[in-house]
């Protein structure tokens, strides 16, 4: 590796350099951003603890040189900055754990989480339920009756109504 007045070549990115102890920091700002973004436990800022009862502001936190961030990280109100900073902000409840909340307004956004383990988890429990509906409509191919089966490609409601189908079919064929 090449020295640049003690600054290896490597450590230049994008025209600035990052020697290695501020590399260090900003990779622990990122994992304490990221594990706000996913969680809402902590500051994606300041690393403080954030109450379950405290509300969340969601928004970009930079962790390090020009273009790095974390979108849509859970901060702090000590961390947002001045007032007329929260002014902007609405307030809403997460959708699956109904923990406060406070929003940037954006376009297109219909849904709204605390963290991003509430929205994965909101939107299982919404594929489950709609899966249940599925399956709830569901009726036996030989008697008409609901289906209670396990699988979601099962067609008959047991082995008495498949073996009723099965001869049925083999029935037609022999005659035809």
């Amino acid at each position: 590796m090449e020295q640049v007045q003690g600054v290896t070549a490597i450590d230049i990115v994008d025209g600035y350099t990052i020697d290695t102890c501020n590399r260090e920091d900003i990779r622990a700002r990122r994992m304490i951003a990221r594990e706000a973004q996913r969680t809402a436990k902590i500051c994606g800022k300041c690393g403080r603890s954030i109450a379950p009862s405290e509300p969340v502001y969601r928004g970009a936190v930079s962790v390090g040189g020009w273009g790095q961030r974390v979108n849509a990280a859970a901060v702090c109100s000590d961390c947002l900055g001045s007032k007329s900073k929260r002014e902007g902000f609405f307030n809403t409840h997460c959708e699956h754990c109904g923990r406060g909340l406070r929003l940037a307004p954006r376009l297109g956004r219909y849904h709204a989480f605390c963290c991003n383990r509430c929205g994965w988890r909101y939107q299982s429990a919404r594929q489950r339920r709609k899966r249940a509906q599925k399956r709830a409509a569901l009726r036996c191919v030989a008697c008409g009756d609901p289906l209670t089966a396990g699988r979601s490609d099962a067609k008959y409601c047991g082995g008495t109504c498949r073996q009723r189908a099965y001869r049925e079919r083999a029935g037609q064929g022999a005659r035809g």
